[in-house]
């Protein structure tokens, strides 16, 4: 009893080095890609004035990966082909992110090659999946519209990357076969937050393709129904969602583009209005962790829980932001 009690001790322990330890990689990488000074130049959707380094999504990926390497070689064996798999599609588009900070890549290219790793990665996770079935094509669209939503959401100070890291520790804590991936996230994403809440770095596509891949993907290795782990991951995260989709929907309505950089978003709006970056991301952030709260309360696997809490959290949402684009900016 003392032998496994002193060997559990020294797996945590040895957990606990892994992710300080990929904290301080990540804090490092981020620092260095500041130095690198490779700027993101203001346009229509920045927040910013001035040319702020990009990039610094670099942090979060090797974070990340320094953590689940420890983890797999000192802890327990975690990398298996279908988590490979994830990682490579989400690897490529990090790279696919990198390449268009330096040279511009269109929104359709980047659009083409973000739903071909979506099905690489559906296939080789689930490889009797109906590759003609219409859930597969709706599935296929929605998991590659929730990495132009989480890159649509790097907008302000903190944003995304506090989103991520939300919805990674409810990840971490309410699910059992990807704990541990949704960990691995949480120290990337601190070394690349503390740098980023000063202003003095953003994620930059490389951030958020990669990290957009990687929280709904982890999902699909926890469910046994394709369906099930989209819509679970897409209760998570919400309140962004449902900004991001109104949006855009309210955008085709009024026939503006919306592929092209606007400052049309509610978080972007509440800060026009004149919420700080951090006050906004505040919001963002309780609001995160009260869908975190519900997935403790209510079955997430019974279809019409989740659809009670889908219509409710549509209702919510759209009275909530509603009343603060109504309300003086000094509530």
């Amino acid at each position: 009893m003392f032998l496994g009690a002193l060997t559990d001790f020294e797996s945590e322990l040895e957990m606990f080095f892994s992710l300080v330890g990929a904290g301080f990689v990540s804090f490092l990488v981020t620092h260095g890609m500041m130095k690198l000074n490779m700027l993101d130049h203001p346009e229509e959707r920045s927040s910013h004035i001035q040319p702020i380094p990009t990039s610094g999504g670099v942090g979060i990926i090797c974070g990340f990966l320094t953590f689940i390497t420890a983890y797999h070689f000192y802890v327990a064996p975690l990398i298996t082909p279908p988590v490979l798999w994830i990682l490579g599609g989400a690897g490529l588009l990090a790279l696919m992110g990198f390449v268009d900070e330096i040279i511009e890549i269109s929104f359709l290219k980047r659009l083409v090659v973000q739903l071909l790793v979506s099905a690489a990665v559906m296939i080789n996770v689930f490889p009797h999946v109906d590759l003609f079935g219409f859930k597969f094509v709706v599935l296929l669209i929605l998991l590659g519209g929730f990495v132009n939503a989480y890159n649509f959401f790097d907008g302000l100070n903190g944003l995304a990357g506090t989103a991520a890291l939300v919805v990674s520790l409810f990840a971490f804590l309410f699910f059992s076969t990807t704990s541990i991936l949704y960990l691995a996230l949480v120290p990337g994403l601190l070394g690349f937050l503390y740098w980023n809440y000063r202003g003095k770095i953003i994620q930059g596509d490389v951030g958020t393709f990669f990290t957009g891949v990687c929280l709904p993907s982890f999902l699909l290795l926890e469910f046994q129904d394709i369906s099930e782990s989209v819509l679970v991951m897409g209760y998570l995260f919400f309140p962004v969602l449902f900004d991001i989709s109104i949006t855009i929907a309210l955008r085709l309505v009024q026939r503006k583009s919306v592929t092209t950089p606007h400052k049309g978003f509610f978080f972007h709006r509440l800060n026009l209005k004149g919420w700080p970056h951090l006050k906004v991301t505040s919001l963002y952030t309780s609001l995160l962790v009260l869908q975190g709260f519900t997935t403790f309360i209510f079955n997430m696997r019974d279809s019409l829980t989740l659809g009670g809490l889908y219509l409710g959290s549509t209702l919510f949402y759209s009275s909530l932001f509603w009343f603060l684009l109504k309300c003086p900016a000094k509530l």
